[in-house]
């Protein structure tokens, strides 16, 4: 009986990996240029996206009893002044007045091609309201300096409710509606039926800032405030029981940290 020859069910194809090697180079600047877009990609998202920042202080609550006897009696009253600390941190006149000391009512910026940087402490003018005259609030007003003694003017609203700067509410009667655009000095009053306000230089103020374009924002302070003891997070300190720890975060680091001393100055005062 002839012996039947052993024949393979399947053969395996050599990989020629000079072959494959060659092909992968030859498209060597595909490998680089999506090397380079990832890297500019990822540098322009760190470069240019606002950081948010988170800044916390603590307060320590004392005991004024001189009887050091502890009882659940205590710990329960001791519980219950930690609560109403809290509570009295995060009054809304509290808020108030922070905001009132610091001047946040008017947010300062500054607009570059992709950027915009909040110029708190750092604006080039500063803005004086006529407290006695209906202002518009929630409105960016741009400005863009165009000498060293002037600048132009621009904003647009519709239907934009005044407001009572002295007594702190809209004013539902007198609604604005403008498209805005004037050349005015620093120093001249700007006046109308819905604001009047003048804009001073400050130190800041830089011969390269000619030509750039910033802008200002006036807020109502029964917003503000109330925005501010949203943002403000305080709890009890789990370490420990005596000590309330208090924490903001923010895109102005600076400006939070301003707010947190403050607000703990007037609350130990």
């Amino acid at each position: 009986m002839e012996e039947l020859e052993n024949v393979p069910i399947s053969t395996e194809e050599k990989i020629d990996i000079k072959a494959l090697l060659r092909k992968f180079t030859s498209y060597w600047y595909y490998f680089i240029l999506s090397i380079a877009i990832c890297v500019f990609v990822a540098w322009g998202i760190n470069r240019y996206t606002r950081p948010v920042y988170k800044v916390s202080a603590k307060i320590l609550i004392e005991d004024n009893s001189d009887d050091h006897t502890i009882e659940i009696a205590d710990i329960l009253v001791g519980d219950e002044n930690l609560e109403n600390q809290k509570q009295l941190i995060k009054q809304f006149s509290k808020a108030e007045r922070t905001i009132i000391k610091l001047n946040l009512g008017v947010s300062y910026f500054k607009h570059g091609l992709i950027r915009t940087v909040n110029q708190y402490k750092n604006s080039p003018f500063k803005v004086e309201f006529d407290s006695t005259h209906l202002q518009l609030a929630g409105i960016e007003f741009f400005v863009t300096p165009i000498s060293s003694n002037s600048f132009n003017l621009e904003f647009e609203c519709e239907e934009q409710n005044t407001y009572d700067v002295m007594l702190n509410k809209k004013n539902n009667k007198n609604r604005a509606t403008l498209k805005y655009n004037k050349e005015h000095s620093f120093g001249d009053s700007i006046t109308n039926d819905f604001l009047s306000f003048k804009l001073i230089k400050t130190p800041e103020f830089k011969e390269e800032y000619i030509g750039e374009k910033f802008s200002f924002t006036l807020h109502s302070l029964r917003n503000l405030k109330s925005k501010y003891v949203q943002d403000l997070n305080v709890e009890t300190d789990t370490k420990d029981g005596t000590v309330l720890k208090l924490s903001i975060e923010g895109h102005t680091y600076n400006k939070i940290v301003d707010y947190l001393n403050t607000l703990m100055d007037l609350h130990i005062k």
